[in-house]
């Protein structure tokens, strides 16, 4: 029973001291490679703002993660400076939360689809998105929750 008990000690304090780091992309399109070589394969194109998880870093790449994907990124199409969510289904927008707003607005995002985060209230984050249009979305339907919970009051 004690060899059970710091077990799960043992496993929930790693996992406590070693918290996931979240980057950006920044590119408009960025590519995503299997290997850290500009001439490896392709694993996929990923849109500005999509949220990844660091896993490591080597000589100018970074080897991220994401819900559905893993591979190679050049650091240059990355960006630590802000915080960015992606969209988990298709879902409607909110034009303005408080009061009018001075921006292009959308109606709908799409699945998949990244943003940067502008300001997270209680329930709802304000974003934008590659082309500049800024409004609210749900919190239910963004990932990474702990983009959101660092920005909350």
């Amino acid at each position: 029973m004690r060899k059970l008990i710091f077990t799960l000690i043992s496993i929930s304090s790693l996992a406590y001291a070693n918290p996931k780091k979240f980057i950006c992309t920044d590119g408009y399109i960025s590519n995503l490679r299997s290997a850290p070589d500009a001439k490896a394969s392709l694993v996929t194109q990923l849109p500005k703002y999509t949220p990844l998880i660091v896993v490591e870093e080597q000589e100018g790449w970074t080897k991220v993660k994401s819900k559905s994907f893993e591979g190679w990124i050049f650091n240059k199409l990355l960006d630590n400076s802000y915080k960015c969510v992606l969209s988990t289904k298709s879902y409607k927008t909110h034009e303005s939360y408080t009061s009018s707003t001075e921006h292009k607005y959308r109606e709908t995002v799409l699945t998949g689809e990244g943003f940067k985060i502008l300001k997270a209230e209680m329930g709802m984050t304000k974003v934008q998105d590659k082309t500049g249009n800024v409004f609210w979305l749900e919190n239910h339907i963004l990932w990474p929750k702990n983009n959101l919970k660092s920005l909350s009051l």
